[in-house]
């Protein structure tokens, strides 16, 4: 079961054990942050509010101790455009190169 309690569905392979709607997360980052503001997560987890953070335009900084689930986190970039590294240790989040015209 998730953390609130509901059946818990491992198809996008998920394991985290808490993890939060998108829809949640942006609310929520649109309720404490200003306008171009960053949004600090020292419990990144999945990385959902990485994930609502980058697609509100938001910056983001994310911490995270368990590797597992930083590897998890990885799914931010899927959802944002952005690609993610790892640099030094650190998770980097890098725009997506876009596309030009000749």
């Amino acid at each position: 079961l998730t953390g609130s309690g509901n059946e818990r569905s491992n198809t996008k392979n998920n394991f985290h054990p808490t993890v939060k709607p998108i829809a949640l997360m942006e609310y929520l980052c649109r309720m404490v942050t200003p306008k171009g503001g960053t949004v600090l997560d020292p419990f990144m987890g999945s990385g959902t509010t990485g994930i609502a953070a980058t697609r509100l335009g938001f910056e983001f900084i994310g911490i995270e101790m368990t590797p597992e689930y930083i590897e998890l986190a990885a799914r931010i970039a899927y959802w944002s455009d952005n690609e993610l590294t790892f640099e030094d240790g650190d998770v980097v989040l890098k725009p997506k190169p876009k596309a030009e015209w000749l």
